[in-house]
């Protein structure tokens, strides 16, 4: 019998560093809850990352990896294909959990190569259009069309940004037009 969310293991732990509220945390929680503990998380540099990894504390409650912020898609393409190798591709899953930066920005060549290998990933981009190393800009790849970034002046928003905008979908990666 299937139990509901609210009955389920904790496998994401209270106590981490996240702010109040924080919807990256909520969703943490709620793919564990929605995953179960046979599960390998992957999530590079960004929100998460800083607040789940503090020295000698960590609220995962399951495998986690920490890589670089360019390389979550590989590293998880890695950790599948050992799974499959080992005949334990079935029975655990591999997600990775990555922001907007590494997904639409430094990490999009990785992700790329992913979806088009067909590895046996999830990938959830916690897009909190917060991109750091994007807020002097006033749009960027991830952004809605028509909707100024939280970090921009409004001033300077761009209405006619004619910057490629991507669509992550089952099967690949699509660029949209402007």
């Amino acid at each position: 019998m299937k139990r509901s969310l609210d009955q389920q293991e904790e496998l994401f732990a209270p106590g981490h560093r996240a702010c109040p509220g924080c919807g990256e945390a909520i969703l943490c929680r709620m793919v564990l809850k929605t995953t179960g503990r046979n599960v390998i998380v992957v999530s590079p540099t960004g929100c998460i990352e800083t607040f789940t990894s503090p020295y000698l504390y960590s609220p995962w409650r399951v495998p986690w990896i920490h890589p670089l912020f360019e390389n979550a898609p590989s590293i998880a393409s890695g950790i599948a294909g050992v799974l499959k190798a080992k005949g334990m591709d079935k029975e655990i899953k591999v997600v990775v959990i990555a922001g907007d930066g590494a997904t639409f920005d430094i990490g999009l060549g990785a992700l790329s190569g992913m979806f088009e290998r067909g590895d046996n990933v999830t990938y959830i981009c916690a897009d909190n259009e917060a991109y750091d190393i994007l807020a002097s800009l006033d749009h960027h790849r991830a952004s809605r069309q028509g909707v100024p970034r939280q970090v921009a002046p409004q001033e300077k928003f761009a209405r006619d940004c004619r910057c490629p905008r991507y669509c992550l979908c089952g099967d690949g990666i699509y660029c949209l037009p402007p």
